[in-house]
């Protein structure tokens, strides 16, 4: 991806406030001269085609590296705080560096990798001049510094796999759905929302070999909906998905690696279409969405929380898969007083802290850019 996409992307970001989303303040006051000339000369020092500069800070280091790097190297300001870059977006209107901002450190993480910008080619630079980093800024540093990239490649060794999914009789393009299965799938599970399972349901499944169909109301509780599909999940591994979501090609060519691989758990970026089939959601939190989806099973594995349930248990050696997405459907497939319903449920079973709302609108991107890399997985930290 060029790197002009960075600043594409916090230019849509920019332009919405969404939510109540309660941004930690870090202070920023310039330097003293000695550090700051410090701070630039570390920079220049260094032979390499990217400088990333994690805050925007006071201002001043950057316009300093903006000035005194040569060319040939490009200046990346990563910001989560969206006053704060809104503020370095009125210095850089000759844009001199690439502002990539966004209040998520998983989407600025891999915004920069898929961009081909890794800390084997890039100076990574604390600015000095904010006192202090907040959870996302050390989140951010964590994972461009500490994730390790391993090679995805095919293997003849097999694993076991169990596709399992919570469908409802009411879902949309149910056939669509059935036509998404993984085919190295070794046996499919799906529980429908209901006191029986429905025969018209069922019959769209007939071409899956080997299928268990479970009938469970959901009662706007999902970790109780998933744990049962994982109490009738008899394989090694299991990959979970969603009735409105859909397997990437790019996913479907690697689920035969990752299986082959000493893996405990797998998350993979979830692209939300909106507004339309060219279109995700971005920003504060809405990309990439990383979904905990591929997993090895075990005694303590299990859902907790009715809703944005979390998936407890696992083993240690997790892994994030970029390059290679689940599709999110929910905004074709669903009218605005359907999207409404399904937030009123997700209200009812939440704790009172935490409200659903419907924004009027969102900030998108074109998925050419976010289709941006070969399918790569790293190692967590």
């Amino acid at each position: 991806m060029n790197l002009s996409t960075l600043s594409r992307y916090s230019d849509v970001v920019l332009r919405y406030t969404l939510g109540h989303v309660q941004e930690e303040k870090t202070p920023s006051s310039p330097l003293s001269s000695r550090m700051e000339d410090r701070l630039v000369k570390t920079a220049l020092r260094h032979n390499l085609p990217h400088v990333v500069v994690a805050g925007f800070g006071a201002g001043q280091v950057v316009a300093r590296l903006a000035q005194e790097l040569p060319k040939e190297v490009a200046l990346i300001v990563v910001e989560w705080d969206t006053n704060v870059a809104r503020q370095a977006q009125i210095q850089n209107t000759d844009r001199a560096f690439f502002l990539l901002a966004d209040t998520s450190a998983m989407a600025l993480y891999c915004l920069l990798i898929q961009s081909g910008v890794r800390p084997e080619n890039t100076l990574y630079l604390d600015n000095s001049e904010i006192k202090g980093q907040n959870k996302t800024a050390r989140t951010f540093r964590r994972l461009f510094l500490q994730a390790k990239p391993v090679p995805l490649q095919a293997s003849s060794r097999s694993r076991e796999i169990t596709f399992a999914a919570i469908v409802s009789p009411n879902e949309p393009k149910l056939s669509e759905f059935a036509k998404t299965i993984p085919p190295l799938a070794n046996e499919t599970v799906l529980v429908w929302d209901g006191e029986t399972v429905p025969t018209q349901g069922c019959a769209l499944f007939d071409a899956i070999p080997n299928v268990t169909h479970l009938a469970r109301p959901l009662n706007s509780n999902f970790s109780a909906q998933r744990n049962h599909l994982l109490a009738h999940c008899h394989s090694e591994f299991v990959f979970m998905l969603d009735a409105d979501e859909r397997v990437s090609p790019a996913l479907q060519d690697i689920l035969p690696a990752l299986a082959a691989m000493d893996l405990d758990l797998v998350y993979f970026q979830r692209l939300t279409l909106y507004p339309d089939a060219h279109n995700a959601k971005i920003g504060y939190g809405l990309w990439p969405d990383m979904q905990p989806r591929f997993f090895r099973m075990g005694e303590d594995v299990h859902y907790r929380q009715p809703i944005h349930e979390r998936l407890i248990g696992t083993g240690p050696r997790v892994g994030i898969v970029l390059g290679a997405p689940i599709v999110h459907l929910q905004s074709l497939l669903k009218d605005q007083s359907a999207l409404a319903d399904k937030l009123r449920g997700f209200n009812e079973a939440a704790p009172a802290h935490l409200r659903h709302q419907l924004s009027e609108a969102y900030p998108s991107f074109p998925l050419a850019d976010l289709f941006i890399s070969p399918p790569s997985l790293y190692l967590l930290p």
